[in-house]
């Protein structure tokens, strides 16, 4: 359409120089001239892309950019008329079931069909379901970033869950089961996860049945990041399941920005984009400009689970084919999923998935590979490679291209992840229709922590913790390695026993080091923090630090004023330092703090289950009279952090202040801080503060898109202390 002709344009310049594309560009408007007589019809637009096929065979995907409503007319006047990019209707109107939209109209190009939806679709077609140049250049940016950002490496990209609804006589469950596990044996190089809600504790509320933890566990997916997120279960156009396991307000709250994943979704009109008068949960995963799904493969209206199954299965299958050594676009992927099973192409059901998003793009698979060399010394495949708890483990490692051969131009630094034997899970039939199941679940993490890549090798060492499973059992080494900038790799590595107790552990009757802060390493105990804070851990232990969680007590935990409905498990937010697995941090988010003294407690233990509590105070005032009045940065787009100057309106009495600089990139990671000490605050404005008038720590050395705040703390820790937070603002650095 042409409201989003920019954003149009920016996506074909980008599938042209990054995915070597042949693109062109259509207005609708043209179509309708040249098909319809000048009327808005949506078969003008199948009869252009038959066209096209039958021109050049080579034509592969249509992506509709726009919005579409079933009023496609615009009959209904109370709505607007979104009808940027018309939607292909069946004539049933009545029967809920048999009347939905279906974009795979565009994709039936032979003569015979179309009006039926019968027959196997020629093309990939998706679509954006914008209704604003805004949103437009949002998703547009979302897709382009997901392609090329170098903060969006990571080992986010091995990742997949799988969540599954209850009831049902375990069906959905028993359909995730079959997909996964098949998904796992074909590829061990991905780590899989699963959140299945019978596994989990039922609450009643006066709302109905709610799972709280399900909810934080996908939330906690989406922070953390996956490749690919599938739900097999009931929903609806406002979310998941009948206990509401994804609604709305945790969509909106997502800002995985650097951490986009393809949602596969077989569930009852998750996605519908016709309807003029709501936007589904579906379209705000997908215009979520901060973070939600980079697309999605999901449904518009009710849905049969037979059949879902049989579509997801097909999914799954092509997922991580490859043809001449390239992975396909999640366009070619549904394309053959769709024309895989003929039951499928006469059922209905198949003709109500579709894509939301740009159907030529490629997931964003690691490029190269990883192969384990040494283990404790030896050859890998020497012989049986069998770990107890408390032995000292000695990794190395190399970066390999397709055809096994070391890529010694690669540096950077590799992630490695230590797993100890899948974890047994029964589920907990909390309802009549659910039964009792047990699934494996690869969860318990004995060790992950970083190590530098030089000339295409790494080493790293790490210590057993006692807490492992004692029983004999297949482990698994997971590696992501990243040069920072384009290039990455993945690997894995499943020939690992582990069990027993190691006969040669180091004695240890000492408990870490913990230290604790609010924000950053210059706080102390007793300031004033703003109501969304990030606590900052830092650790050390000569032998490491546990977080397996296989024993109850062991966990790395944050309790929040001494209140246990208030704890936290830190397991997952612990990562040790770049080559010395004994240092390590957390940085866990805690948001929405009521004003007042607070204190926070954690307790860690190390991997010979020695303990260390650690207290610290702080005070939330919330910048109740909006005394920061607005922070800027110029110039914005800046080449460098180093010539960008940021400009700070206030309301402040005080006649000097230390000034800070926070600068976040998209996972929330705080990269750099600037601070400029006992800075005048002249007649409300606070300007030209930068590098070369504070101190800079960890200058970003990459190009990418950053947020930022301005901190601001009056008085002395003689007199009375107050800090006040400004809002955050996004710093586009091109470098």
């Amino acid at each position: 359409h042409p409201d989003f002709e920019d954003a149009a344009e920016q996506l074909a310049r980008h599938r042209v120089d990054f995915s070597n594309y042949d693109v062109s560009l259509i207005s609708i408007h043209e179509i309708y001239n040249e098909f319809s007589g000048g009327s808005v019809d949506p078969t003008s637009i199948r009869d252009f892309a038959a066209m096209l096929k039958l021109r050049d065979n080579n034509f592969r995907f249509l992506l509709l950019v726009g919005d579409g409503t079933y009023d496609y007319r615009h009959l209904i006047k109370e709505h607007d008329d979104d009808n940027f990019i018309p939607v292909y209707e069946t004539a049933e109107s009545m029967r809920p079931i048999y009347a939905f939209p279906s974009d795979d109209y565009y994709a039936l190009l032979n003569a015979h069909e179309g009006g039926t939806l019968l027959g196997a679709i020629d093309i990939a077609v998706g679509r954006l379901p914008v209704g604003s140049p805004e949103e437009a250049n949002a998703v547009v940016e979302k897709i382009i970033h997901y392609d090329v950002g170098p903060t969006t490496l990571g080992d986010w990209r091995q990742r997949i869950t799988y969540v599954a609804d209850d009831e049902d006589s375990n069906l959905h469950l028993n359909q995730s089961e079959q997909i996964s596990n098949s998904v796992e044996s074909a590829n061990p190089g991905f780590n899989l996860d699963r959140i299945y809600l019978d596994a989990f504790p039922q609450v009643s509320t006066p709302g109905g049945p709610r799972y709280p933890e399900v909810n934080a566990a996908i939330n906690k997916t989406m922070f953390k990041g996956v490749l690919a997120l599938n739900y097999l279960g009931h929903g609806g156009p406002q979310g998941w399941a009948q206990e509401r396991i994804l609604g709305t307000a945790d969509i909106q709250s997502w800002s995985n920005f650097d951490k986009l994943p393809l949602f596969v979704t077989a569930t009852c009109s998750f996605t519908g984009y016709d309807e003029p008068s709501y936007i589904s949960a579906g379209e705000q995963v997908f215009l979520n400009p901060n973070g939600g799904a980079v697309a999605l493969l999901s449904t518009v209206r009710a849905v049969y689970s037979s059949s879902n199954k049989r579509l997801t299965q097909e999914v799954f299958n092509h997922l991580f084919d490859k043809v001449d050594g390239k992975y396909l676009a999640i366009g070619e992927i549904m394309r053959i999923a769709k024309n895989s099973n003929s039951q499928d192409t006469v059922d209905v059901n198949a003709r109500k998935f579709t894509i939301i998003g740009d159907p030529s793009m490629t997931l964003a698979y690691p490029k190269h590979q990883i192969a384990l060399t040494e283990l404790n010394g030896k050859p890998v495949g020497s012989g049986t490679d069998t770990l107890g708890a408390l032995d000292q483990v000695h990794i190395k490692g190399v970066i390999q291209d397709k055809d096994g051969e070391k890529l010694a131009l690669f540096n950077g630094k590799v992630s490695v992840t230590v797993y100890d034997k899948p974890v047994v899970i029964r589920t907990l039939a909390n309802d009549p229709k659910s039964s009792e199941k047990e699934f494996d679940n690869l969860s318990r993490v004995i060790f992950k922590g970083t190590a530098s890549v030089v000339n295409g090798e790494f080493e790293l060492g790490f210590v057993i913790p006692v807490d492992i499973n004692f029983e004999f059992g297949a482990g698994k080494i997971s590696m992501y390695a990243s040069d920072e900038i384009s290039e990455d790799a993945s690997g894995s590595y499943d020939q690992l026993v582990i069990g027993g107790s190691s006969n040669s552990g180091n004695a240890d009757d000492t408990g870490p080091e913990v230290n604790l802060f609010l924000n950053n390493e210059s706080f102390q105990s007793g300031d004033v923090v703003g109501p969304n804070s990030t606590l900052l851990v830092k650790l050390f232990d000569e032998n490491g630090i546990n977080v397996i969680g296989n024993s109850i007590g062991h966990n790395l935990v944050a309790v929040l004023d001494d209140d246990s409905r208030q704890s936290f498990v830190l397991n997952d937010f612990y990562e040790a330092s770049e080559d010395d697995f004994k240092r390590g941090e957390v940085r866990f988010p805690l948001s929405n703090l009521p004003p007042g003294r607070h204190t926070v407690t954690v307790t860690a233990w190390d991997v010979a289950n020695n303990f260390t509590d650690a207290t610290t105070e702080f005070v939330v005032e919330s910048n109740p009279d909006n005394v920061i009045k607005s922070i800027m940065s110029y110039p914005n787009p800046g080449r460098n952090l180093q010539s960008t100057t940021f400009r700070i309106v206030h309301d402040l009495q005080a006649s000097n202040a230390d000034v800070y600089i926070d600068i976040f990139d998209l996972s929330g990671r705080l990269v750099s801080e600037i601070i400029a000490k006992n800075t005048p605050t002249g007649n409300g404005i606070i300007d030209n503060i930068g590098w070369y008038n504070g101190s800079a720590s960890n200058l970003p050395s990459a190009a990418g898109i950053f947020f930022y705040r301005a901190r601001i703390i009056t008085g002395s820790a003689t007199t009375s202390q107050k800090m006040y937070d400004s809002a955050f603002n996004k710093l586009v650095l091109l470098n």
